[in-house]
């Protein structure tokens, strides 16, 4: 592998982090927890409605369970699930033709209801394979595939405006360019959940903190031309500043880099960079086309591929920890958002196996 390849991500590295930060399992094998014995006061009918993903037309015929009690939604996508004796958190599955399973948890008020679940149509614009591909790491790793690790808080960057390595200053311009990247990508990559809290600049070192990203330039990021954490609250983005270079990284076989005609509209080889690197940031993951996948013709940082905005807009409308179909986690230790399981996705990345 050359020096200047942005290097795949280092899937020994995943491996632990899923561990540790408890985000991972075997997927739609996961079992929900049974059904609670009737709690004194709690309604004995749990009422809902089960909607399509993003237009919230009514799914028809879908079965919904709560432990061993089950029900089918009307032509109206209600359901009326008998006997469950719940009030408070209870985790339902859904399954209905056509549509991924679903299973997550909802809050069941006194009254019983009524309860609201969207569920993932399987069919286009979305597309099963490239979304494991994206939020799940599927190209790089079918058969671990990980668990979304998305922002939960809005991102803030520090953007040190001298090279880590040898000390001299990032021409303005260059830094404008990189900060403009990243101020367009987070709402862009977060389908409009999230946008830039605020944006720091200085010359003096900062420690990685909850709810930031450290954007460090570098005149050699020694093996790869950049590197960023994927996802978790929290990380780092290293890019290489070379002015000999210009705003288009070189073609490679493999695809993780992009013709020079892909980009033009970069002045920067590093913004270049950063419109790559910011992928990982939000907590994605090489797909089957990165040159047409994470760059823009216009190194805007926003018009990206509409498959990357349509499935990185479902990425961030399910919680992190989300698996395989669609199953949210059951437990998590530490959970997603915390600061422990921002400092497990920097930690593992520190320790020398960091995405690329």
């Amino acid at each position: 592998m050359s020096p200047t390849d942005i290097r795949a991500p280092a899937i020994v590295c995943l491996s632990v982090l899923l561990i540790v930060a408890g985000c991972a399992d075997s997927g739609s094998g996961m079992r929900a927890p049974a059904a609670p014995s009737s709690a004194s006061g709690a309604p004995e009918v749990i009422t809902g409605f089960v909607g399509r993903h993003r237009n919230g037309l009514p799914v028809p015929g879908a079965t919904v369970t709560f432990g061993t009690v089950s029900s089918v939604t009307g032509i109206d996508g209600r359901f009326s699930l008998s006997g469950a004796g719940v009030v408070g958190p209870a985790f339902l599955r859904i399954s209905a033709p056509g549509y991924l399973e679903r299973g997550t948890w909802v809050d069941v008020p006194a009254s019983g209801g009524p309860v609201v679940v969207d569920v993932i149509e399987d069919a286009p614009p979305f597309s099963l394979s490239f979304y494991r591909q994206l939020a799940r790491n599927g190209h790089q790793a079918p058969t671990r595939m990980n668990a979304l690790v998305t922002w939960t808080v809005a991102p803030s960057f520090y953007v040190k405006t001298t090279t880590q390595d040898t000390g001299e200053a990032v021409p303005s311009d260059v830094v404008d360019e990189v900060v403009r990247v990243l101020v367009n990508s987070v709402p862009a990559l977060s389908g409009g959940r999230w946008d830039v809290r605020t944006v720091e600049q200085g010359n003096a070192p900062r420690s990685i903190a909850h709810g930031w990203v450290n954007v460090l330039f570098f005149r050699d990021v020694q093996g790869a031309i950049g590197r960023a954490t994927i996802g978790g609250n929290q990380g780092y983005i290293e890019l290489t500043h070379d002015p000999d270079r210009g705003g288009a990284a070189e073609p490679r076989s493999a695809g993780a880099l992009t013709p020079a005609s892909h980009v033009s509209g970069c002045h920067s080889f590093a913004a270049n960079i950063a419109e790559h690197e910011v992928m990982h940031t939000m907590g994605f993951s090489h797909t089957d086309d990165v040159s047409g996948d994470f760059y823009t013709p216009d190194c805007s940082g926003s018009n990206r591929a509409d498959r990357v905005l349509h499935h990185a807009a479902v990425a961030y409308s399910r919680p992190c920890g989300n698996m395989d179909e669609d199953i949210d986690r059951i437990n998590l230790l530490p959970r997603c958002g915390t600061e422990a399981m921002s400092r497990a996705v920097v930690q593992c990345s520190l320790s020398g196996q960091a995405i690329r």
